[in-house]
């Protein structure tokens, strides 16, 4: 299994194919194929910019911005000061989990994110 393994770079630690978000997405294979699909024309879009703009710093992540140096970190932002609807999410929103927490006593939940792409069962 460990023959399966392999590195962008020698500052980043291994992977095994297993782990990558197309394939732990979900369980159903043609939810993979869209995500597979998806990160396909985002390829190929990419190749079309001279500079990406990435929501996190130099500081977070410096393995991945020497892999990409066209991308440009100018953050990390937060979302939470925006007016109106927030674009640029994978998930619909679930607006039950606001219904929850107003029933919580202040002070009593603590929110952890997993990013756009973590699916739970």
């Amino acid at each position: 299994m460990k023959d399966n393994m392999f590195q962008l770079s020698p500052t980043t630690p291994c992977i095994h194919p297993t782990n990558f978000v197309w394939l732990n997405i979900d369980a159903f294979p043609s939810t993979q194929k869209i995500m597979l699909d998806f990160l396909r024309g985002n390829n190929k879009a990419v190749e079309t910019a001279d500079w990406l703009l990435c929501n996190s710093c130099l500081e977070l992540e410096p393995e991945g911005f020497n892999l990409v140096p066209e991308v440009l970190p100018i953050g990390p932002l937060s979302a939470a000061n925006r007016l109106g609807n927030l674009s640029g999410y994978f998930w619909p929103e679930d607006p039950t989990c606001m219904q929850w927490l107003d029933q919580q006593p202040p002070g009593s939940v603590i929110y952890v994110a997993f990013g756009s792409f973590t699916g739970f069962d």
